[in-house]
């Protein structure tokens, strides 16, 4: 009886989309990211960390509270935002919020984030059932970034 009752149900949604109005054809049909906004507490602490920790270049700001930073090999900025309405202080974070950043080489950029002074909390780990290789860095101000790559399947690294 149940069974039966799920496929009228079923069968009564798919009559129901089926007679609805055709999609709109002038719809957005590619979107890329074009950037990112993280809250920073101090632009000194944040441009030493993305620049010579995470090779970035910084960029004229659009204000006395923002700092733009433009990845390696150009494509989307990331924005720093000084809050204005406190004591530099920012809230914890808690919970999945991160920025993922997808690096051709994780190995280097590990050197390169150690001999900055910033090594990785947690060695890069291999996911073969993902095809990707990731680790995870926390920047000055808290903010989690996620460090991954694509991997071949049987990859150690």
């Amino acid at each position: 009886m149940k069974n039966r009752l799920l496929l009228m149900m079923s069968g009564a949604i798919g009559a129901w989309v089926a007679s609805a109005p055709a999609a709109q054809t002038d719809t957005v049909t590619a979107m890329s990211l074009m950037g990112a906004s993280m809250p920073c507490a101090d632009f000194r602490r944040s441009t030493d960390f993305y620049t010579r920790g995470l090779g970035m270049t910084a960029t004229a700001g659009a204000g006395p509270n923002e700092l733009v930073l433009q990845f390696p090999g150009g494509g989307a900025v990331l924005l720093c935002q000084k809050p204005v309405d406190t004591d530099n202080t920012l809230p914890s974070r808690y919970g999945t919020s991160r920025l993922t950043i997808l690096v051709p080489d994780l190995k280097a950029l590990e050197k390169q984030l150690t001999a900055s002074g910033y090594p990785l909390p947690e060695p890069i780990k291999v996911l073969p059932q993902y095809k990707v290789a990731i680790t995870h860095i926390t920047d000055p101000d808290g903010n989690q970034l996620e460090l991954y790559r694509g991997v071949k399947s049987g990859s150690k690294r």
